[in-house]
C-alpha cells in the first residue's frame, strides 16, 4: 500500500493505492493519526487506486473516525470502485461514512455544506398505514407495461427506466407516523416520537453511533406521535441521554402511561437511558445543541405546538396536527410571523380543502391549498406537505402532490416556492 497526502484548504486528502489488508493496516493508522496529531481534522480518503480493503483497515477507519468527531472533524471517502464499495455495503459502512463519486465533488460539497439536513423517518398521520402485496403487484404490473415499450438491454438504460416512472410505482410515501431528524448537529435533534422513531434507532444501531444525545420535540401527545418510543432501542443503553420537550405539563405522565400494563410489556423505567423530560415555555427563545428553538400553540384537539429551528441563518418550522380556520385568510394571522421567511415550512396538509372545511372541520389538520396560500404570504422558501392521509395509497398522493404545485401556479405562478410531499426516507438540504 502507498499513501500520497496533499492539503486542499483545510482538507487533507490522501491517495491512497494497492492494497489494505492485514499487514498495510497498521500503515493506514499510522498515517491518519500522524495527521490527527498534526492538528488535521478534515480528511478525505480517495480509493481510486485501491484494489482492496480487509475487516482491518475497515477497523482502522471506523476508530479513526471516531476520533475525528471528538475533534470536531470528519473523515470522508471518495473514488470508492465497484469492489471496495461492495465491501464498504456488506460490512454495513456506507451509513457511516460521507462517501462521493469524485474528490471534486467531495471537497466541493464539504465547502458549500448546508448547515442543515432533514430526514423525515415517517411521514403518515394518525395511524401507520401498510403497503400490502397487492400494491405491490400493481406497481411492478404498471413498470413492466412500461417496460414493454422500452429497450433495456443495459444496467443503465435500467436505471435511467426505473428513474423515470413515477414515485409512485418505483417507491412510496412510506408508512411511518411523524418522527423528522434535524442533522446537522452533533447530537440528534428529532421532532415527534411517532413509529419513524423505531426506525431511526434502528440506523443508529446498525451505524455503531453511539452514545449519543437526544433530544425530541414533541408537538402533541397523540399516540400516533408518541408509539414509537417503546421501540427506539437507544432509550435502552445506559451511555445514552434522551430529553423529551414538550409544551404540555403532562409530558412524562403520558409517556409513562403508555408504557404501563396493560399497555405495553416494558416499563419506561426499565429502559436504561438516562431519559428527562423537559417542559418547555411560550414566548421563550431556547438555545439546544447549536439551534435557536421557539415554539408555537397551535389550533388542534388537546393543544399542539409547532417549532422554530434556527441555526447558521437557516430556518425551519415544523407545523404538523394544525388546523387553520378562517382567520387564516387574514394579513394579521399570527402564524404569518411565525412562518415568515422559513427556508422550509413542514405543513400539516393531511386534508383536502373540502374536508378540511366540511366533514373533517374541528379535527385539527389542515390542506394542501391553504399551505400554499400562507407560504406565499409568509414568503417561506420551500414547502413540504406532511401528515399524510393514510387512507390515500401512493398514487392518490402522486396527484395530491401535483395538484398542489398546480394550484401554487394558478394563485402565484411568479413566486418560486417550491413544494414537495414527504415521504419515509426523504432528505431535504437547507
Amino acid at each position: 500500500m502507498k499513501a500520497e497526502v496533499k492539503d486542499f484548504q483545510e482538507t487533507s486528502v490522501i491517495i491512497l493505492s494497492g492494497r489494505i489488508d492485514a499487514s498495510t493496516a497498521p500503515q493506514l493508522e499510522e498515517t491518519l493519526i500522524d495527521l490527527m496529531n498534526k492538528g488535521k481534522i478534515q480528511i478525505l480518503i480517495n480509493f481510486k487506486e485501491t484494489d482492496y480493503i480487509s475487516s482491518g483497515g475497515l477497523r482502522v477507519l471506523l476508530i479513526v473516525a471516531k476520533e475525528l468527531k471528538v475533534r470536531d472533524g470528519n473523515l470522508r471517502l471518495c473514488h470508492l470502485n465497484p469492489n471496495i464499495y461492495k465491501i464498504f455495503k456488506l460490512a454495513g459502512f456506507t451509513v457511516i461514512f460521507d462517501i462521493y463519486e469524485t474528490e471534486e465533488e467531495a471537497l466541493t460539497l464539504r465547502s458549500e455544506k448546508p448547515s442543515m439536513r432533514i430526514y423525515f423517518w415517517g411521514t403518515r398521520g394518525s395511524l401507520p398505514s401498510s403497503i400490502t402485496a397487492e400494491m405491490v403487484r400493481a406497481k411492478i404490473h404498471k413498470a413492466i407495461k412500461e417496460a414493454q415499450k422500452r429497450s433495456l438491454e443495459t444496467d443503465e438504460a435500467v436505471v435511467e427506466f426505473i428513474n423515470n416512472l413515477p414515485f409512485s410505482v418505483r417507491g412510496s410515501y412510506g408508512c411511518n407516523t411523524s418522527c423528522v431528524q434535524i442533522r446537522g448537529a452533533e447530537e440528534y435533534i428529532i421532532c415527534d416520537a411517532g413509529t419513524g422513531l423505531r426506525d431511526l434507532g434502528n440506523y443508529i444501531m446498525k451505524s455503531g453511533k453511539s452514545p449519543g444525545i437526544f433530544h425530541i420535540f414533541m408537538s402533541h401527545l397523540h399516540w400516533d406521535h408518541i408509539q414509537g418510543f417503546p421501540f427506539f432501542t437507544p432509550a435502552y443503553i445506559h451511555s445514552n441521554q434522551i430529553n423529551v420537550y414538550g409544551f404540555h405539563h403532562e409530558l412524562e405522565e403520558v409517556f409513562t402511561g403508555q408504557q404501563d400494563n396493560p399497555n405495553f410489556p416494558v416499563p419506561l423505567k426499565a429502559m436504561s437511558a438516562d431519559i428527562k423530560f423537559k417542559v418547555l415555555e411560550l414566548d421563550k427563545e431556547y438555545e439546544i445543541a447549536g439551534f435557536k428553538i421557539k415554539g408555537t400553540k397551535q389550533n388542534h384537539p388537546g393543544d399542539s405546538f409547532g417549532y422554530s429551528f434556527e441555526r447558521g441563518g437557516k430556518r425551519i418550522v415544523y407545523s404538523t396536527d394544525a388546523e387553520h380556520k378562517k382567520e387564516a385568510e387574514s394579513e394579521g394571522y399570527s402564524f404569518l410571523d411565525f412562518f415568515k421567511n422559513a427556508d422550509l415550512l413542514i405543513f400539516d396538509a393531511q386534508y383536502s380543502l373540502s374536508d378540511a372545511i366540511d366533514i373533517k372541520e374541528n379535527w385539527g389538520h389542515s390542506s394542501n391549498l391553504v399551505g400554499v396560500e400562507l407560504s406565499v404570504k409568509a414568503k417561506v422558501k420551500r414547502l413540504c406537505l406532511f401528515h399524510n392521509e393514510p387512507t390515500c395509497d401512493d398514487e392518490r398522493l402522486d396527484r395530491f402532490l401535483n395538484d398542489t404545485r398546480e394550484y401554487l401556479k394558478i394563485h402565484a405562478e411568479s413566486y418560486p416556492l417550491k413544494i414537495d410531499l414527504a415521504y419515509d426516507g426523504l432528505e431535504i438540504e437547507v
